[in-house]
């Protein structure tokens, strides 16, 4: 991957494995968690995908794990708050545990 720039942002439906592959550590990936999961689930479900997101990136410090695009205003403000406690419980990626 040659942007020129330190990091990006990618859409939910871009399969994380493949763009860490790509940014190959030379760029910062922002995503991809579905933001519509902000309306259409529950914690648990939150908690499982910010889990995948930060073992996909592990051992890396080129990820942030984040809503793929804007939180829908009509969240309900426990969801954001269980993505936050899951990666407080799973670390952060470059952590070896």
């Amino acid at each position: 991957m040659q942007t020129g720039a330190d990091g990006i942002e990618i859409d939910y439906m871009m399969d994380l494995q493949q763009a860490r592959k790509l940014a190959a550590d030379r760029v910062t990936i922002l995503g991809n968690i579905n933001p519509t999961l902000m309306i259409d689930c529950d914690r648990s479900e939150i908690r499982a995908v910010t889990h995948r997101c930060i073992e996909t990136f592990r051992g890396s410090s080129r990820c942030v794990c984040g809503s793929a695009c804007v939180v829908p205003l009509a969240t309900d403000p426990e969801l954001p708050q269980g993505f936050v406690d899951a990666a407080r419980e799973f670390g952060r990626v470059r952590d070896s545990s």
